[in-house]
């Protein structure tokens, strides 16, 4: 209802939150370009990654065992990362060797696929992965500007994006997990962006 706001950081630069499943902590960018966590009370501050460099977008997986990340390994551009909820087992979850950029990362509700948008192939378009890496499947062919920001429904059923098409428009589209059925959603003037799902009821 908007009541009980609460400051949980004082360092002026932590953005991008998330909680985890159980809801007892909440991961985010911190100090140093890092991923970092806490618990939900703001306590217990801990930083998790001390590179690869511009770590950015965590995102718990539904288990609540691993984190998945943007990042940019030896300073090179920016590629999807995987490590333990503890900051252990870090490692590339895609292989950036096409000088494109792999970013935003959304687990599937079962914690087997990452969708995240990518421009390996010039403009940006919409991947799956497997959790251990295998698969990369195109979701998406954008010849325009690109597809953006993918965020997978609690049910599984549909992955939500955004579009960004000619004089830089942006509107919310939809598909199936495959990338079928694609849908457009809306169609004013906003700028569009990041969008998310309500939970499973």
């Amino acid at each position: 209802d908007g009541g009980n706001l609460t400051q949980l950081t004082s360092d002026g630069v932590s953005r991008r939150p998330d909680w985890s499943p159980d809801g007892t902590q909440i991961a985010y960018v911190g100090s140093r370009t890092a991923i970092w966590v806490m618990n939900a009370d703001g306590s217990n501050r801990t930083q998790l990654t001390f590179g690869p460099d511009g770590a950015d977008q965590p995102v718990w997986s539904p288990d609540g065992t691993k984190i998945v990340f943007q990042g940019r390994p030896a300073g090179g551009v920016r590629t999807i990362m995987v490590m333990d909820a503890d900051g252990s087992n870090l490692g590339p979850l895609t292989v950036n060797d096409h000088g494109g950029e792999d970013r935003s990362p959304n687990w599937s509700p079962d914690g087997t696929k990452v969708v995240f948008n990518s421009s390996r192939h010039g403009s940006s378009d919409i991947f799956v992965v497997n959790a251990d890496g295998t698969g990369l499947t195109q979701l998406t062919v954008n010849t325009d500007l690109g597809d953006r920001m993918p965020a997978w429904s609690a049910d599984g059923q549909h992955i939500v994006f955004v579009r960004i098409q000619n004089n830089e428009v942006r509107d919310l589209w939809v598909m199936d997990p495959d990338g079928l059925n694609q849908l457009r959603l809306t169609f004013d003037a906003d700028t569009e962006s990041r969008p998310d799902w309500s939970p499973v009821p």
